[in-house]
This record gives structure tokens, C-alpha cells and sequence, in this order.
């Protein structure tokens, strides 16, 4: 069963595209695909994490309900407290009986 009381994280998914400009030309646009609320996971540590986390401070993982007619990718950006985060790593939490997807995101 689902605990709805721990995603209280509210989140953004964005994604990348382009406009037509009218000269022929294009500018490049970012479009918010689903505003939805999530859990912050905490990283356990170990010596592999720790060498990361120098050079990746600000590294977050987060929890969201897998939903019909969405599935975040890697070319998706997460805009989460003011601050775009680029997603490294979607993986489907228990296969067997998906309910959410462990989203892995770094600042920008």
C-alpha cells in the first residue's frame, strides 16, 4: 500500500523544444510537462557514494508515482525549490509491482 503522506516534495518535469521563430529560424523553448508532488529518498553512504558526492553536491533522489501516459527520460529536467536539476538515472522501484519510479537528479 501507497503512503500518500510522504510525497510532500512538489516537483516540476520540463522538457526541451523549439519554436518557430517566423524568420525561418527557431529559439529553443522549455516546456513544463507535469507539476506533481514526490519524496525525497535519502542516499545511504558508502565509500563509492562519498567520492561522488564531492564532485556531485548536490545530488538528490526522489520517488514519483508511476502514472499512465508519462514516463519521465533522461532528456527531461526537474525544476525542484527554484533550482533545475538535470535527471541522471529513472529506475522502476520493485518490477514486479511497479508503483513508483527512483529518480536520480543533479543541480544545473
Amino acid at each position: 500500500m501507497i503512503n500518500f503522506g510522504k510525497y510532500d516534495q512538489k516537483l516540476t518535469f520540463q522538457s526541451f523544444g523549439q519554436l518557430s521563430d517566423g524568420y525561418g529560424g527557431y529559439v529553443p523553448t522549455v516546456t513544463s510537462v507535469l507539476t506533481t508532488f514526490a519524496r525525497s529518498i535519502q542516499i545511504r553512504s558508502d565509500s563509492g557514494l562519498e567520492a561522488a558526492q564531492l564532485a556531485l553536491s548536490k545530488s538528490y533522489n526522489f520517488g514519483v508515482q508511476i502514472r499512465a501516459g508519462f514516463e519521465p527520460n533522461l532528456s527531461m529536467q526537474i525544476l525542484y525549490k527554484g533550482k533545475n536539476h538535470a535527471i541522471t538515472s529513472v529506475v522502476i522501484f520493485e518490477e514486479r509491482n511497479p508503483r513508483e519510479w527512483i529518480i536520480t537528479a543533479v543541480r544545473t
